[in-house]
């Protein structure tokens, strides 16, 4: 949780591996940017992170993983997977990566990828909502933040 009004970058080199816990919390979404440059995906397992991440390495989100903030990566042949109920609410730029979605994995936010792949069997429920303003980094307040609109949208 971060407390007071300022803003905390993390820079992670080696690793990070977030299972069952939480940092941040929805309320302050904007106060946390982590850039991550390990060697591994990024990985969360069964936790929550409120705030933007960027990674040049991919990520790997499984079980009850949620999200909120914008997921930015540059990196080469990423491979992004999403399993179990995790739920991304944020945008996604992320133009080399190839994006795995499986089980009831959804993501409430633009997404610019290579290709996604919906994965599963049964039930599952996959959504990709967006609307054509997208907000970096991420707020509900388009009246405080730099908007980026869709003018042309390609299948």
């Amino acid at each position: 949780l971060i407390e007071g009004e300022g803003k905390l970058n993390l820079y992670v080199d080696q690793e990070f591996d977030l299972n069952k816990g939480s940092i941040n919390n929805e309320d302050n979404v904007d106060a946390l940017i982590m850039y991550y440059k390990g060697q591994n995906k990024l990985k969360i397992t069964d936790g929550e992170f409120y705030g933007s991440i960027y990674t040049a390495t991919g990520f790997l989100f499984s079980g009850n993983v949620i999200i909120v903030g914008n997921i930015i990566s540059g990196g080469i042949d990423d491979k992004f997977q999403c399993t179990g109920s995790s739920s991304v609410k944020g945008n996604i730029y992320a133009p080399n990566a190839i994006i795995n979605l499986n089980g009831n994995a959804n993501i409430i936010g633009a997404v610019i990828a290579k290709q996604i792949k919906l994965n599963g069997t049964g039930n599952n429920d996959y959504k990709i909502e967006y609307n054509n303003d997208i907000l970096f980094p991420f707020s509900d307040d388009s009246s405080t933040r730099n908007t980026y609109r869709i003018d042309v949208w390609s299948d």
